[in-house]
């Protein structure tokens, strides 16, 4: 059985004669035989028939007139091009190339996901619908999310006495998260938090707060309050969002969890 390799990379524009010519250069030099690229930023079919003929590949890529955009799938050996079939989805992020490997056939779905929070978790959820009927399949790409906030490279770091935990709780963890909150967990949420943003597919829903309060309750007071009286509290939130704060002058039993608006969280 032959070995195939395929790699993924966002290139962040592909329109730039240089820029390909490195790329495949690259790719030649390590026998990848089908490169799977995002950001492409293609926006026409003139740009993919330039690039097929000045390099002599064939190729498939996205067109889209965003400049954050568009995905592609480069065949660099060309031994997965024949019967290769290529769709796309209508906003240029996510493409789907059938192609055959040792005579089976074999789905990539190669993704550049989008940034923004609220687009995030809509074409995540369409997404796993999609997955579900290409089973079994390779997905690739640019999720454009970190397990970890201390490998988010676009984060500044925090000072040392911040907790760092990676745990974000959205609505639909939050019951398990709850049950077994940590001040770490809580902390890393807290602290992940910037100011237009929260845990949640929508930020902090009704049905998020309703589940987080009643799951947690009293428990909520310990972890919260030791948060605060050892850690930097953290930046105020946005409208509609969570505010943890301690009531003014209270001891540490009495501290409270308010769900509110434009409100600082306050010692």
């Amino acid at each position: 059985m032959s070995t195939s390799k395929f790699a993924t990379w966002n290139v962040r524009g592909f329109r730039h004669k240089s820029k390909q010519l490195d790329f495949l250069a690259f790719a030649h030099a390590r026998d990848i035989d089908a490169l799977f690229v995002q950001e492409t930023n293609f926006r026409a079919p003139l740009d993919v028939t330039a690039f097929r003929r000045d390099f002599h590949v064939d190729a498939f890529f996205s067109l889209t007139p965003s400049r954050a955009c568009g995905v592609g799938v480069i065949f660099i050996s060309g031994r997965f091009r024949q019967k290769a079939h290529c769709t796309f989805e209508a906003n240029g992020r996510m493409l789907m190339l059938h192609t055959y490997i040792n005579g089976k056939r074999v789905p990539f779905v190669n993704l550049y996901a989008p940034v923004t929070r609220s687009d995030t978790n809509t074409f995540f959820k369409e997404l796993h619908q999609l997955l579900l009927e290409l089973l079994p399949h390779v997905l690739l790409g640019d999720f454009n999310c970190v397990v970890s906030s201390q490998r988010h490279r676009q984060k500044r770091a925090p000072p040392p006495s911040i907790l760092t935990s990676s745990v974000r709780i959205d609505e639909e963890e939050s019951s398990a998260l709850c049950r077994e909150a940590t001040v770490e967990e809580l902390g890393g949420a807290i602290w992940c938090m910037p100011p237009n943003s929260a845990p949640g597919p929508d930020g902090l829903t009704a049905g998020f707060h309703a589940t987080f309060l009643d799951t947690l309750g009293e428990a909520l007071l310990a972890p919260v309050n030791v948060f605060f009286r050892e850690q930097t509290k953290p930046i105020s939130f946005g409208a509609g969002r969570i505010v943890l704060r301690l009531m003014d002058g209270a001891p540490p039993a009495d501290g409270v969890v308010i769900v509110a608006s434009n409100h600082p969280a306050e010692r």
